[in-house]
């Protein structure tokens, strides 16, 4: 097993095992059920990683189609984790009748440790690095490439970790009145999380397809962004939508 996917299952376990600290006093069906909605959006955002990682490479894999399954030896991409997970909160919180944004809320801390592990595990493993910089720079760290070439480059993996515990943090401590609404906090962290990923993919430099000078997960950000701000717009017009569902307490995410 290589660095990030210790890492990031390390990151899972610890996401899992908040939820149940969170939660002291909910009845063990509850702690039971939403655990394994969480290992369901889990599942839903490693299917969706692994998918758009193969597309890009598909003529690799059709001559090695043992190879697509063997996602342990690398070959995610966020661009397919992201849509990944939130359609399988649909999924899951559709199935729990109206409970899409009170799952959406409750995934937060499982989500936030998931992503600070999935960063740490691209600084270890060579991926998602940036720019590299004169050896005496004072800001740079020592980063692998996908080579095994140590350089002094711009510590993003770092940068994207700390800046997603940043954002994650303040969303789930805000006393906003507009995250009032079940299901606006994991609305607000999925954008805040899209808004990182894509502001950071110009500032990578490991290789990956471009189309007009841009990488595709810029274009394919920039797509997420415009959908998740659609959907924001939407909620603004029709709040009613999340009053509806806030008419039937789900003791899924009851503390």
């Amino acid at each position: 097993m290589n660095a990030f996917s210790l890492l990031v299952g390390i990151s899972a376990a610890l996401g899992l095992a908040w939820t149940v600290w969170r939660m002291p006093n909910a009845p063990q069906p509850v702690i039971e059920r939403l655990l394994r909605s969480e290992l369901w959006v889990m599942f839903g955002a490693l299917v969706g990683a692994r998918i758009a990682y193969l597309l890009p490479n598909l003529p690799y894999y059709i001559d090695h189609p043992a190879a697509m399954i063997a996602f342990w030896e690398g070959g995610l991409s966020w661009t397919g984790a992201l849509p990944g997970a939130a359609l399988t909160v649909f999924l899951v919180g559709r199935k729990m009748q109206k409970g899409i944004p009170r799952l959406a809320d409750a995934l937060l801390p499982a989500a936030l440790l998931v992503c600070m592990g999935i960063w740490l595990g691209c600084w270890q493993s060579g991926v998602a690095y940036g720019v590299q910089l004169p050896d005496r720079s004072g800001w740079g760290l020592p980063t692998i490439d996908e080579t095994g070439r140590y350089a002094v480059r711009v510590p993003l993996q770092l940068v994207g970790a700390v800046l997603t515990l940043l954002c994650v943090t303040i969303i789930e401590q805000s006393k906003a009145s507009f995250l009032r609404a079940s299901g606006r906090r994991g609305l607000a962290a999925l954008i805040s999380v899209t808004a990182l990923l894509l502001a950071l993919s110009f500032f990578r430099a490991d290789p990956a397809p471009q189309w007009m000078g841009l990488r595709w997960e810029s274009w394919l950000g920039m797509v997420y962004l415009l959908v998740e701000m659609g959907l924001v717009v939407r909620l603004s017009i029709s709040p009613h939508q999340l009053q509806d569902a806030n008419r039937e307490p789900d003791p899924i995410v009851r503390t």
